[in-house]
């Protein structure tokens, strides 16, 4: 199968340290993807931009992440070395990577540090089996040492360019509750950007109705369901309007305050930005909306 045309990501930044211009090219359906750990940051939160190449069960971390140990820090424990960390059901779990060549059976692993969730993990204190698929999203925490500054590191991620069959990306919103919003991590879903405002753009895609979709709006951040970017060591966020007495912003994603660049568009006005596909997000549902939502994003190219 061959695609129709190279997939250029112009992925415009939140900020240099996070979002980079980035192409996916490919004669078929295989394509690969360089991500940016930024120099001095600890924590960076990332999602799998394509599929298995010869799986329907998901990609193993290492055919995410071949050979770890030359992109990332390994230790004999969880302190002394680089971890994933994907949420699960409100909670952190995380691997970790061993580095110890007198332990083969282990050296150059993910570990499971301590009790798995599921089979699917494998056994505790031992190399996981889990396997991701396209669109998921976790955050890489790297071992830091008093008084130095992490160096800047690059990894290439590869494999089969994300589709569906119906042509939908869905992720299961977690409900808030009466009392408090609730989190949910997501991604692009497939191996392009996703933008919030494609009608924003130039040329001008077509709108999303968002509220249709059943998202929440208000006239504030903090009577609307949000999308949480981690920048720089803290978050930035948009905010969906819902008044359509102001259609210029209604059921539109807004920059609440100071945007980092241009990018992004204007303060308190609705956001231009790009997200790479590479780059996973908080989904927040905004206090008492207790419905079910999924958050569909739409295949935004054909094969």
């Amino acid at each position: 199968m061959k695609m129709k045309k190279l997939m250029t990501v112009a992925a415009t930044a939140l900020c240099a340290s996070v979002f980079a211009n980035t192409a996916v090219e490919s004669s078929n359906i295989v394509g690969y993807q360089t991500i940016t750990l930024p120099e001095g940051q600890e924590y960076g939160m990332y999602a799998l931009p394509f599929d298995a190449v010869t799986s329907e069960d998901g990609m193993t971390l290492y055919d995410v992440f071949p050979n770890p140990l030359e992109s990332f820090t390994g230790g004999t424990m969880a302190a002394l070395a680089d971890q994933i960390m994907f949420w699960d059901n409100g909670a952190y779990r995380s691997l970790y990577l061993f580095k110890n060549a007198n332990v083969p059976a282990r050296h150059g692993k993910w570990i499971n540090p301590g009790v798995v969730p599921n089979a699917s993990w494998g056994t505790a204190n031992q190399p996981t089996q889990l396997k991701l698929k396209g669109g998921t999203s976790f955050w890489i925490k790297r071992k830091t040492t008093a008084g130095e500054t992490l160096p800047a590191k690059t990894v290439v991620v590869s494999g089969s360019v994300i589709t569906k069959a119906n042509g939908v990306a869905s992720y299961a919103i977690t409900p808030a509750t009466a009392d408090a919003g609730a989190y949910t991590l997501v991604a692009a879903g497939f191996s392009a950007p996703f933008i919030p405002n494609p009608d924003l753009q130039t040329p001008a895609q077509p709108a999303i109705d968002w509220l249709a979709m059943g998202c929440t709006g208000g006239t504030m951040a903090a009577l609307a369901d949000q999308l949480m970017f981690w920048d720089n060591g803290a978050y930035r966020s948009l905010y969906l309007f819902k008044n359509d007495k102001v259609p210029a912003r209604h059921n539109k994603w807004i920059n609440p305050g100071v945007v980092p660049n241009v990018s992004w568009g204007t303060a308190n006005q609705p956001s231009k930005v790009v997200i790479d596909p590479s780059v996973g997000f908080w989904y927040y549902r905004t206090k008492g909306a207790t419905a079910e939502l999924n958050f569909q994003i739409q295949q935004p190219y054909s094969l």
